[in-house]
């Protein structure tokens, strides 16, 4: 069985892991962009190279486990308000599809 494409937020820590699944399918990216509509309420990650930008994906390999993080404080800020969470909020996971072979898209609701 194939794990779940998507990513989980991680409020407390600033914090974004895109699941393995959504790494590979976009050809395991060391940079990628992030797309927020907010009155949609969608967001969309799309693989590319390093520009101005781009968030770099870091890697960490935890009790054999590869995770991929982003860090962005603001962006968190800004999600927190887009999904309607408040900022210090336990963590959240959602789903994602490809929509081609660089972008996923992640529905925020």
């Amino acid at each position: 069985m194939r794990s779940e494409m998507g990513i989980s937020l991680y409020f407390r820590k600033n914090r974004i892991r895109l699941r393995n699944r959504t790494i590979s399918e976009l050809g395991n990216p060391e940079y990628v962009h992030l797309f927020v509509d907010s009155e949609d309420k969608i967001m969309y990650i799309q693989s590319c190279a390093k520009d101005k930008d781009a968030f770099k994906l870091y890697y960490r390999a935890e009790k054999s486990n590869e995770e991929f993080y982003i860090y962005a404080k603001i962006l968190m800020q800004y999600l927190a308000t887009v999904i309607g969470v408040a900022q210090d909020s336990v963590s959240l996971r959602f789903g994602g599809v490809m929509l081609d072979e660089k972008t996923v898209m992640i529905a925020l609701d």
